[in-house]
């Protein structure tokens, strides 16, 4: 593969993963607030996160791709090559996103006072 056929190779995917993303960023918009944040993380985890895909440590692929075909052929140990830097950033991703959760979760509004209660005080 030609360092051209790369960069168009990588050039369709982030732009198929991008549209895929958006796509269920759409389709998640009414679970519940804590799930599809952490639905996110990890699927963009997945999609976005690269890792060598030769043994000679030159050209990216998506960690998945390459996870998943070590898996099949059995090559240089099997899923676990690209698989724990996959397995990693999983793991950073849900750990962001549970905390960006906890974050956002805001203390009860106090009630707001009533026409009575204005005129009273």
């Amino acid at each position: 593969m030609t360092e051209h056929e790369y960069f168009w190779a990588w050039t369709y995917y982030l732009g198929a993963a991008g549209v895929f993303y958006l796509c269920f960023w759409y389709a998640s918009r009414k679970w519940w607030r804590d799930v599809k944040h952490i639905a996110r993380a990890l699927l963009a985890a997945v999609l976005f996160t690269p890792w060598y895909s030769d043994g000679g440590y030159h050209l990216l692929a998506p960690a998945w791709l390459s996870s998943v075909a070590d898996m099949l052929l059995e090559r240089d140990g099997g899923f676990f090559r690209a698989g724990t830097p996959l397995l990693a950033a999983l793991c950073l991703a849900m750990l962001i996103a549970t905390a960006l959760a906890f974050i956002k979760r805001k203390k009860k509004p106090e009630p707001r006072r009533g026409a009575t209660e204005r005129k009273a005080a």
